[in-house]
């Protein structure tokens, strides 16, 4: 029962000191935190048995903090905290409907979505497009062009850690009229707009992809909009094939992968902030998110 769930242990860092509530408090309540100074951080063994806490690592948070408004008070929220308590809750919920039922502020849903549900950000869904499968899935209608990326919390990128996702190509037509990758800060500032340049699949620039017919668009070199640059890889991918994509930020590398098996070689990326996108060209393609996994605190 979610309306009863029960915190052993919240932290707020405020200036030097770190602070932490009574050891049951409802979720329903987190407006009336009685805080108490502990001499020391408690490593949440108890409620997170499965993670390692490192006191000084978390100290660090500090300088990671921002400052939120909820119910018209000012709060502090940790960022590693909001990432291990939304992943746990996400494990216990039967579907993303449950959501909805939880007494939790906007931020925390947002984030437990992000970990159960992957689904492709409204925010920046473009005019010939449609949702589907409660956000999931993403249908192109037609007239003009289309990129789509994929919802994470707070509007931030994937800028360290390693990260990948995973799409099915529910419906292809056109080779080379689909792409998947990722796309910079700016063209996500730009509201990942695409003009006509002359060709039947625009160059995009900030947008690095592998496209359905197996050409390489690297979002630098506009003379990839022709299709007939860069390398090939023989195949390409169609309905039914599932596609995915690793991006590691640490070393600055993302790599996809079509079945299981290599697509294309692993490429270097351009951009200090990338979001997970995807490129839809022709009438009624469609594709649907399955997966997504952190293997690093995005929020």
């Amino acid at each position: 029962n979610f309306t009863k769930l029960k915190l052993q242990s919240v932290f707020v860092v405020m200036g030097n000191s770190c602070f932490s509530t009574s050891n049951s408090v409802p979720l329903s309540n987190t407006n009336n935190f009685k805080r108490k100074k502990s001499k020391n951080i408690r490593a949440t063994r108890d409620l997170l048995p499965e993670y390692t806490f490192d006191n000084s690592k978390f100290c660090e948070e500090r300088v990671r903090l921002q400052n939120w408004t909820l119910d018209g008070k000012e709060i502090i929220i940790v960022p590693s905290l909001l990432f291990l308590s939304s992943k746990i809750i996400s494990r216990y919920l039967p579907n993303v409907v449950a959501i909805d039922n939880l007494p939790l502020f906007q931020l925390l849903k947002d984030c437990i979505t992000y970990h159960l549900f992957p689904i492709i950000d409204r925010n920046f869904l473009q005019e010939n497009c449609e949702l589907l499968n409660n956000g999931r899935t993403l249908r192109y209608r037609g007239r003009g062009y289309s990129t789509s990326i994929l919802f994470i919390p707070k509007d931030k990128g994937f800028s360290v850690g390693r990260y990948s996702w995973i799409i099915k190509i529910e419906k292809s037509r056109v080779p080379g009229w689909m792409q998947i990758g990722v796309v910079n800060k700016e063209r996500k500032q730009s509201f990942l707009k695409t003009i006509w340049d002359g060709n039947p699949h625009p160059f995009r620039k900030g947008e690095m992809a592998q496209r359905n017919n197996g050409n390489f668009h690297s979002g630098i070199k506009p003379e990839e909009g022709c299709m007939n640059s860069g390398s090939i890889f023989s195949g390409g991918y169609t309905t039914g094939d599932v596609i995915s994509v690793q991006l590691d930020m640490n070393i600055r590398e993302i790599s996809w992968f079509k079945n299981g098996e290599n697509y294309g070689t692993p490429m270097m990326v351009n951009g200090n902030e990338l979001y997970p996108s995807i490129s839809l060209d022709s009438p009624l393609e469609e594709v649907s998110v399955l997966a997504l996994y952190s293997q690093y605190n995005p929020f």
